[in-house]
């Protein structure tokens, strides 16, 4: 009863202070199993703007301490609107747990229920995120053999569907929302994240091998591109948050690209494909999205046929430019400390003198066990060399589950010098600043601290393996 009275409260009093200044202010309750599992706090993340492959490198952090199923904290947005991710209990919008928000808002979330909920200024908005959210999860229809061809219209009626009822759902919340963007990006948003799901649906599965399937599908990808084209947004300065419509974009003439050519996409002709159809806002956001995704450092010198040093976003611009700076060939290697096996230190300056292939992994990842399986004939060639080291960098944030898994021997060789981002997990600073986002990932660094590679060939065959070992043998 106690808990019920202090959660009243804290609603009035949020809702009291909701029109004193512009800051979002973030308050909630856990029920009693969160309660104990958050008992050290749980950290909410806020961004200006969201990109996917930046999500971990974007941020403002905030710690929240839980007391007695209560959190609280205000975020101050720079523009009129941005998003926020809670991390911990569990709640599922449009993409993951990333939630949009205007200034000003004053919201209450409550973890008690049955399903999460949202209470106070600018509520109506988030649940109609969570409901979307809801949606992907289930709403789907499902055809178990995955090439069934009536899944193609029949997904695609569920699509439509699914994005009428929605953007009706959304003119119901239009007179709460207080931006003059917010319905243009929840409205964008919506089609992207919906129709994004429909493309996983038709392309998702690695079993799919029926030839009459995949032409039509290759048919219905054209059909919906040309659709898609005579229905191109305004440009307008919305796209910047409109991160779920430029996914989905993105996604579309990607799988077009990977059709026509039978290969995988690389940044140069993603690239062309998109000045080829799109100009203004749109296109830069679709540019630097190839950038984040696709772009290799070898490629560096493709850069000025993208078309992305005329990107005009000077928040893109900087971080263009930042990853290739860390990412040149000679540059000073980031000055890591790590925690060790048996409660040392791991550091750079451990290995002056010494080769060091950096290989980052977390317990459960299936690639990272595929990587340690690669990279085990190499390491096995260079065993006998005292200045090539191979350093096995686990993101786990518990030290029992890192060693667990060492022990297990799928993470690394008897011979591979093991280590951990000491409960940091991927906010760790050296995870940070080379924005890894998916694992695992491979840094070579010479015997003066300087990178080599922050992208190497990955030794998936016995050619890609030679080259693997050639490249290492070239900085000995």
């Amino acid at each position: 009863m106690k808990k019920v009275f202090f959660f009243l409260v804290l609603v009035n009093f949020t809702l009291a202070h909701a029109q004193n200044d512009d800051n979002v202010k973030f308050s909630g309750r856990l029920d009693s199993t969160s309660t104990k599992t958050y008992k050290h706090g749980i950290s909410l993340w806020s961004y200006n703007f969201f990109k996917e492959d930046l999500q971990t490198t974007l941020p403002l952090r905030q710690h929240l301490q839980v007391d007695d199923g209560i959190f609280k904290a205000e975020i101050n947005l720079e523009r009129d609107c941005g998003f926020v991710i809670l991390k911990g209990p569990r709640i599922t919008s449009m993409l993951w747990n990333v939630l949009f928000v205007e200034k000003g808002d004053s919201l209450v979330l409550d973890l008690t229920a049955t399903s999460p909920r949202f209470l106070g200024k600018g509520s109506d908005k988030l649940n109609y995120q969570l409901e979307i959210g809801a949606q992907l999860l289930g709403n789907f229809l499902k055809i178990d053999d995955v090439n069934d061809e009536r899944k193609i219209s029949l997904y695609r009626v569920k699509r439509d569907s699914l994005i009428s009822l929605n953007l009706a759902k959304l003119e119901q919340v239009k007179g709460t929302l207080t931006k003059s963007n917010s319905l243009e990006i929840l409205k964008l948003n919506t089609i992207g994240t919906l129709s994004d799901n429909y493309l996983v649906k038709l392309l998702g599965s690695k079993k799919i091998n029926s030839e009459r399937y995949l032409s039509q599908v290759e048919v219905e990808l054209i059909n919906i591109h040309r659709e898609h084209l005579l229905e191109v947004p305004r440009d307008s300065a919305e796209l910047k948050h409109a991160f779920l419509y430029t996914k989905y974009v993105f996604n579309l003439n990607k799988s077009l690209l990977g059709f026509n050519g039978d290969k995988k996409v690389d940044f140069e002709t993603m690239c062309t494909q998109i000045n080829k159809f799109y100009t203004g806002q749109l296109r830069e956001e679709l540019i630097f999205h190839a950038f984040l995704s696709l772009f290799k450092e070898f490629e560096r010198g493709k850069l000025n046929n993208s078309g992305i040093l005329s990107v005009r976003d000077t928040d893109y611009m900087k971080i263009i430019n930042d990853r290739i700076d860390f990412s040149l060939v000679g540059a000073p290697a980031f000055d890591f400390e790590f925690s060790g096996y048996n409660n040392s230190f791991v550091k750079l300056s451990d290995f002056k003198g010494k080769v060091v292939v950096v290989d980052t992994w977390f317990t459960g990842c299936g690639g990272c066990i595929g990587l340690a399986e690669q990279l085990d004939p190499i390491i096995n060639y260079f065993k006998d060399r005292s200045d090539v080291v191979f350093l096995g960098v686990s993101v786990d944030k518990s030290k029992d589950t890192f060693r667990k898994s060492v022990a297990s021997g799928l993470y690394g060789s008897r011979s591979t010098i093991y280590a951990y981002t000491g409960g940091l997990a991927r906010e760790h600073p050296m995870i940070l600043h080379y924005q890894y986002t998916g694992y695992p990932n491979l840094l070579l660094i010479d015997k003066e601290g300087k990178i080599i590679t922050t992208n190497p060939v990955r030794p998936i065959s016995v050619n890609q393996r030679q080259e693997f070992i050639n490249l290492i043998e070239a900085n000995l």
